[in-house]
């Protein structure tokens, strides 16, 4: 009797029906292939950054000078697979001279740190007491023998004034440092990362040499 009532229901009851006894299948097999197109396109549309840079210091930087920043140190990111694609890099910024907002300047700190145990960023800019600090804690190599003008006796290098900036018309509203991480020896040293961080060196290198011709 139930299949002869069925048979005589119409198209829309039937859909209703298929609707009540399986809408939970449905829904997670939609949400399913949503999730799947969204990693999809994620992955196909996401900038692959030739460098990464964590910065962090006690003044905010806004998005336009670190934009600035970015574009001067791309272009002298060399094309070392000879694929000809435009270099890019990313500063990472974290704003530690927030008091105001409870917990927030701990939070940046938390980032900042993680980020340079992670293994995938071997420069780092910083302004003068965070570069301190990163000299303190044995976190950046000595690299007077790059630079013989470095400061903090030979740790980092000088950004506000730097011949790269001033040539691409960067004006940095406070003095920062760059610097570059200890690698070998470290945890962070292996077959993975080692090309990050020669990509890195030949960067910071560029940069040494245009301070040392400058002075």
């Amino acid at each position: 009797m139930e299949k002869i009532l069925f048979k005589h229901r119409n198209f829309g009851e039937k859909l209703g029906d298929y609707w009540y006894y399986h809408k939970w299948h449905i829904i997670f097999a939609v949400f399913t292939l949503i999730v799947a197109v969204y990693g999809i396109v994620s992955c196909t549309t996401r900038t692959r950054y030739d460098l990464v840079i964590p910065m962090a210091t006690h003044f905010f930087f806004e998005e336009n000078w670190l934009v600035e920043m970015q574009d001067a140190l791309a272009a002298h990111v060399e094309d070392e697979d000879g694929d000809r694609r435009e270099r890019t890099v990313r500063i990472s910024f974290s704003d530690f001279g927030n008091v105001h907002l409870q917990g927030f300047a701990q939070t940046q700190q938390t980032r900042f740190y993680a980020q340079l145990a992670a293994g995938d960023s071997f420069l780092v800019i910083g302004d003068e007491r965070v570069m301190a600090s990163l000299i303190e804690q044995e976190i950046v190599q000595n690299i007077s023998g790059m630079a013989p003008d470095a400061a903090f006796e030979g740790y980092a290098l000088q950004l506000r004034d730097h011949p790269i900036f001033v040539e691409a018309g960067v004006e940095l509203p406070i003095e920062l440092y760059i610097g570059l991480r200890q690698y070998e020896g470290t945890l962070a040293e292996g077959n993975r990362t080692r090309p990050i961080y020669e990509r890195a060196e030949r960067l910071f290198r560029v940069l040494a040499e245009a301070r040392t011709i400058d002075n």
